[in-house]
């Protein structure tokens, strides 16, 4: 058994610091697992200890004062108690044999030298005591998988991204963004300060994870650069890899460093890593949203990057071109025009990429268009755009209706689909479209830089993965 499955796919679990207290982290930690492991069918459900020095039970499930009363060891122990209880607790965690141990605690080495000290004390006891720890100072992980959410973060929907993050509020503030964005969690992680368990073992473990299909990592440190890179290297032939790296300045490295206790990273050695590795490395959190985005619902499975755009307003258009261009992407080639297609749209409409489709343009305008640049063999991947209209009756859905109706038609005709991300420029407007376009499996966003930063990670990609394949 691999040792990071007692983290992931544990048969059983203490929680140490369970209490019915809301104000407390405990509780929200043992509601979110007592939450998603009711969902596993009885037979396959980990057994559940909440220990409590003084509760005898918790959510009507029996509580143990001690680690040590427990009937049998736990795979996964949490520790959810205050700092300067934790030490005694590892200890326990030796004597009976648990597995894996996540401290939720902080206080230690993002604190102070004497910090620091108490975890390396931490690591000789894991050392002896024959058990691997993740933190402290974490938010803990989540595995929809099973389910099990043993973090005090919000259950998100199944997806296929696997999120690693040594913040554990910028882990959880993707994850909610991502769910407002129609996106799934596989898998997530949060390091905290990593004094055992480093980013490379995770990307190892979620490499060899089939349910896994892309990962993002949010990273400030790197203790072991090498082996990261080296695992890197061998994953992101399968699997792509977007790292937000943070202390790109010397500012950042300092606040970086006293975020986790640990020494930041260089930005510049870290940036010639990532692109001998084949990772997307992003430097804004735009760009990491946008490649999660799409990587998580479009279809990867294009063999080039050819970019087709249709609009309804010229100017956003165009400063998508110049961003698109800027990043070194194709704008294709159009050819000629089909005949069909000249008695579809305005005749005011030339037949030229980014193709303006005018203000007046509906559903029936949109459809057509669509169906067309996807049939076109230039294009490779599309993008729609969508200032959506408030006038001639027009309503706020029609547009993302026409685009939707042609990919089906589209997939209906050649059993397969090409990559289609839709940019609605609407603020609230958008809200319903945004709905349609995430139930349909299509990335939707409501800028442009999003827009462009989602075809740039498609883009990084395709070329990552032709270059990986064997000639």
């Amino acid at each position: 058994m691999d040792p990071l499955d007692y983290f992931f796919y544990p048969k059983s679990i203490a929680v140490v610091g369970a209490t019915d207290d809301p104000n407390k982290l405990g509780h929200e930690l043992t509601t979110n697992i007592i939450q998603t492991i009711n969902k596993i069918h009885e037979s396959d459900r980990p057994i559940l200890y909440l220990v409590h020095p003084s509760k005898e039970r918790i959510n009507n499930i029996a509580c143990y004062q001690q680690l040590s009363r427990l009937p049998k060891p736990p795979d996964l122990t949490l520790v959810a108690v205050p700092a300067k209880h934790v030490l005694s607790i590892l200890q326990e965690c030796a004597e009976i044999g648990t597995k894996g141990v996540i401290i939720i605690t902080a206080g230690f080495g993002e604190i102070d030298q004497k910090g620091k000290e108490m975890e390396q004390q931490f690591l000789k006891i894991a050392n002896k005591g024959n058990f691997r720890i993740v933190g402290p100072n974490c938010v803990g992980l989540i595995n929809m998988d099973l389910p099990l959410n043993a973090s005090f973060v919000k259950t998100p929907p199944h997806g296929f991204i696997s999120l690693i993050s040594q913040s554990g509020s910028f882990g959880a503030a993707n994850i909610y963004r991502m769910h407002s964005m129609g996106i799934g969690i596989q898998k997530f992680i949060n390091l905290g300060n990593a004094i055992d368990v480093q980013p490379h073992e995770i990307l190892e473990y979620l490499s060899r994870d089939q349910n896994t299909e892309a990962i993002g990592m949010y990273l400030e440190t790197l203790q072991n650069g090498r082996l990261f890179y080296d695992v890197s290297r061998r994953i992101t032939k399968q699997k792509p890899i977007i790292v937000l790296k943070a202390g790109r300045t010397h500012e950042g490295q300092k606040s970086a460093s006293s975020h986790t206790g640990a020494l930041a990273t260089d930005y510049r050695i870290f940036t010639g890593m990532a692109k001998q590795a084949r990772i997307h490395l992003v430097s804004e959190e735009v760009e990491f949203q946008a490649a999660l985005s799409v990587l998580g619902l479009g279809n990867r499975e294009s063999t080039g990057c050819k970019v087709g755009i249709i609009t309804n307003a010229g100017g956003p258009a165009v400063i998508l071109t110049d961003l698109i261009s800027e990043y070194g992407i194709t704008i294709a080639n159009l050819g000629k025009m089909p005949e069909q297609l000249k008695k579809q749209l305005n005749p005011l409409v030339k037949w030229t990429n980014p193709l303006d489709l005018i203000a007046t343009a509906r559903k029936k305008d949109y459809h057509a268009a669509t169906l067309a640049l996807l049939e076109n063999q230039n294009v490779d991947l599309l993008v729609v755009l969508c200032v959506v209209p408030t006038f001639l009756r027009m309503t706020p859905t029609e547009h993302a209706e026409g685009i939707i109706n042609a990919i089906r038609e589209f997939k209906d005709r050649h059993s397969q689909k090409k990559p289609v991300i839709m940019g609605w420029l609407a603020g609230k407007i958008a809200e319903e479209s945004r709905y349609l376009a995430v139930s349909e499996g299509i990335p939707f966003f409501t800028s442009i830089k999003e827009v462009a930063s989602a075809v740039k990670a498609l883009n990084y990609h395709i070329i990552k993965k032709n270059k990986a394949s064997p000639s």
